[in-house]
């Protein structure tokens, strides 16, 4: 019994059958004549299936204690594969995946919710602590710790062995609780009622993109490493509106007036319209052929660096509804989405592509942000709310977001890959892939603060 025999503590008691691969625990456990227990479960260890939601456990979070515990045995093997239980002194009265259950009832924004996630920052030096003590920040690095039962605040919890050295457990108590952030791992759930977790494999070599701030900074983000120096740049005037990757190399960025600014070797380019002091700049497109087009708010298209003009089959004149612009491989057609989710054609020469049936429509309300084609197709592709939901059109796959703000508009932007699926842009800086793109790590991600434009991708 945790604690020992006259323990006036949890008293958990933890006991694993492992012909059957079966955990069992209980809360409040006291062994005499006849054993009680405040509260029990059972566990299936080859399952991910979690307790029905708002069910407790022997824990506060209605998770499984055994899995969340420090064993030292894996500290002496110099490697720790799982998240570790930590408590936490006050909670709020709500929990998310993936905990059940919560027991708190403060509604303090700083409170944590049962389940929460800590994570260590990576930039933590741990140079100075002892191989075993590096094992274990390895692990809050890499798994963080998961707020499991109310306590006393950043209790880790470990099995009960005489082995635990005092000094690794006195230096363990020198790491400060600044060095932790709270994660969202909301686009790690594969289903509200499993424990599974969706993998992401390493990033594969060219995969990544770039996005702008509204400053004028270029970003690039997975494993690409464009030239993007000599960027115009407005330190504190948010100005800029999009950026586009220019395949021989180089990027563009727009200004909300319609200047087209290279970066990184891309050659000064010739303009087509220009509006000074007014910002109705909307997006851009580059062209591998060379030039490119701006977007206009009302849905005019302007060819700049010798893109020749296009036909386009949507006009607005005085109504800013226009939101989003891409071009198929082949530079000399696409498509324009309107803020309502309308998708429309347009075209330099030859064939007009057909209008799809766009896969998110909301007449009347202005929350489309972006649209993309499947790498490939002139036809098919993906639209995307200011929520951050994935709408097919022409086709495409389905594809889910691993990231939506539901009731919130921080989407700005889309991009496909080369590689399948693509990803989606929010205004803090954020990089979220959707269908077959893989994970990256934004860098400059500026949480609260609305300062991204979108961009583009490989």
């Amino acid at each position: 019994i945790e604690g020992g025999a006259a323990s006036g503590g949890d008293r958990h008691a933890l006991m694993v059958n492992s012909a059957t691969c079966t955990l069992y625990e209980l809360y409040d456990a006291h062994y005499a004549t006849q054993p009680t227990a405040g509260s029990g479960s059972i566990w299936n260890m080859a399952s991910n299936i979690l307790r029905p939601d708002s069910w407790t456990s022997a824990d506060a979070a209605g998770l499984p204690i055994l899995p969340g515990l420090l064993r030292y045995d894996e500290v002496l093997g110099g490697s720790i594969n799982h998240a570790v239980r930590v408590t936490a002194a006050t909670t709020t009265n709500a929990h998310i995946w993936p905990a059940r259950h919560d027991a708190g009832s403060s509604s303090a924004p700083n409170a944590p919710p049962m389940g929460a996630r800590l994570r260590m920052r990576a930039s933590f030096d741990a140079s100075h602590y002892s191989a075993q003590a590096q094992t274990i920040i390895t692990a809050f690095k890499h798994y963080g710790m998961l707020v499991a039962d109310n306590g006393s605040n950043w209790f880790v919890s470990g099995t009960a062995d005489n082995s635990w050295p005092d000094s690794l457990i006195a230096e363990l108590k020198t790491i400060p609780a600044s060095q932790f952030d709270a994660i969202d791992e909301s686009s790690l759930m594969i289903s509200p009622g499993s424990g599974q977790a969706r993998q992401y494999a390493p990033t594969p070599p060219g995969s990544g993109g770039v996005f702008a701030d509204g400053y004028g900074g270029l970003h690039a983000f997975g494993n690409i490493t464009p030239s993007l120096g000599g960027a115009s740049y407005w330190p504190g005037w948010d100005v800029v509106r999009g950026a586009g990757l220019r395949p021989a190399g180089g990027a563009y960025t727009l200004d909300a007036y319609g200047g087209v600014h290279p970066a990184g070797g891309a050659p000064v380019v010739t303009i087509s319209a220009y509006w000074p002091g007014w910002a109705i700049a909307r997006g851009i497109a580059v062209r591998a052929q060379g030039g490119g087009y701006v977007l206009d708010g009302f849905g005019g298209l302007h060819p700049f660096g010798g893109a020749p003009a296009v036909t386009v089959t949507a006009y607005w004149k005085g109504w800013d509804i226009a939101r989003g612009l891409v071009l198929a491989d082949d530079g000399a057609r696409g498509y324009v989405v309107d803020g309502f989710g309308g998708i429309h054609p347009f075209s330099s020469g030859g064939t007009m592509p057909p209008t799809p049936s766009p896969g998110g429509y909301w007449p009347g309300w202005d929350i489309a942000r972006g649209v993309t084609l499947v790498r490939g197709s002139a036809t098919a592709g993906y639209s995307v709310d200011g929520y951050g939901g994935v709408h097919a059109f022409g086709g495409a796959p389905t594809a889910s977001a691993s990231w939506y703000a539901s009731g919130s508009t921080l989407v700005c932007g889309i991009a496909a890959t080369t590689a399948g699926g693509g990803y989606t842009f929010d205004v803090w800086g954020g990089v979220h892939p959707f269908g077959a793109a893989p994970w990256v790590n934004a860098p400059a991600p500026w949480p609260g603060w609305p300062i991204s434009h979108g961009g583009s991708a490989t």
